[in-house]
């Protein structure tokens, strides 16, 4: 995950979604993350994903992570 590389690095100010550790796929999913990602904005974001159509929509392969990759559009 990227927390691991940057957890250290005082000059970066890392915030974390929450949710259900997805430990397979290193990700974090469910409505904590969701609720989160409305709330959140940011400079830069790192969002794992199998697809972005070309207007924009996040597609995955995994149903369960769709609803929080989404959820960047409404928030960030």
């Amino acid at each position: 995950m990227v927390y691991e590389e940057l957890a250290d690095d005082t000059a970066i100010e890392l915030v974390l979604l929450g949710g259900v550790l997805r430990r397979e796929y290193r990700s974090l999913v469910g409505f904590l993350t969701e609720d989160n990602l409305r709330q959140l904005h940011a400079d830069w974001l790192f969002l794992g994903t199998s697809g972005v159509r070309p207007g924009g929509q996040v597609m995955d392969t995994t149903v369960v992570e769709v609803p929080g990759q989404a959820g960047h559009d409404r928030g960030l």
